[in-house]
């Protein structure tokens, strides 16, 4: 009998031991939260990319040049190494207002006309207000930015809104001033 108490007082003593044992592993083990399966955050940033996607959120734009106005400068355009193309899209919410330059973008290595960019990106960070948004282009032959005859200007900005999904800018020929029919946009500089 002695021996059977024994006995039966280690195995409550092991039992003892075990469930301590384990409350202690269960109390201290480390537990590392689930980690979320969330996507992989894109830079959604709005601008002016060369080129027309087939994705996203974005405004596809074609530049064109427009050689039907009787007063531009209506010779072939000649594409250079130096070529390069500069894009403004502006907040000008009144007529003679002043005006916010929301994104600009300049574009080397152009080698044909027409052009194609796109504005893309998160549009309602840039367009908060209904009305009042405008591009202008301009198409220099030239390094540097100076105005010549020859370059190609969008003369009339072009109004877009968020709701847009393809626009079409019409670039003319500036012409010397004091040419015949010359009118509109011109300069002196050659």
């Amino acid at each position: 009998m002695k021996q059977k108490g024994f006995v039966n007082i280690l195995l409550i003593i092991i039992f003892v031991a075990l469930v301590d044992a384990g409350a202690y592993f269960v109390s201290t083990r480390q537990i590392a939260p689930p980690t979320p399966n969330l996507p992989t955050p894109r830079n959604n940033t709005p601008k002016i990319i060369k080129g027309h996607s087939s994705s996203g959120e974005s405004i596809k734009v074609t530049l064109i040049h427009d050689k039907s106005n009787p007063h531009a400068l209506n010779d072939n355009f000649v594409i250079t190494n130096a070529t390069h193309i500069s894009v403004s899209l502006y907040y000008a919410p009144y007529t003679d207002g002043g005006s916010e330059t929301i994104l600009s973008q300049n574009f080397i290595n152009v080698d044909k006309l027409p052009f194609l960019f796109e504005i893309t990106g998160d549009l309602g960070k840039i367009f908060k207000e209904r009305t009042g948004y405008y591009l202008s282009v301009e198409v220099f032959s030239h390094s540097g930015d100076e105005v010549v005859v020859g370059n190609l200007i969008s003369e009339m900005s072009t109004p877009i809104a968020s709701s847009d999904s393809n626009v079409e800018i019409k670039v003319l020929g500036i012409e010397e001033c004091g040419s015949l029919n010359a009118g509109g946009y011109c300069t002196t500089k050659k």
